[in-house]
């Protein structure tokens, strides 16, 4: 797996039927987490951006929230769609 340079955030996504992705990548949330905990380890004020679908689950983006908390991220912004 490749780390990105420390400036560049991890785009981080959820989807309608619960499939978490890291970048472009359909990852289960433990992975995910060991790559927060990776990350959290080289620079714990990596930036995460986070894109969940609009029929994302909120149990699924706060478990996602909750995975990167407990590895010490704090830096997560939400990326949105704009409304047309």
């Amino acid at each position: 797996a490749s780390m990105l340079p420390e400036e560049e955030a991890v785009t981080l996504a959820v989807t309608a039927d619960g499939t978490f992705h890291w970048e472009d990548e359909a990852l289960p949330l433990a992975e995910i987490e060991n790559r927060f905990a990776a990350l959290a380890a080289r620079n714990p004020r990596q930036a995460l951006h986070l894109r969940a679908d609009k029929a994302a689950s909120y149990g699924d983006v706060s478990r996602l929230l909750a995975a990167a908390q407990r590895t010490g991220l704090s830096n997560v912004g939400f990326l949105t769609q704009p409304v047309p």
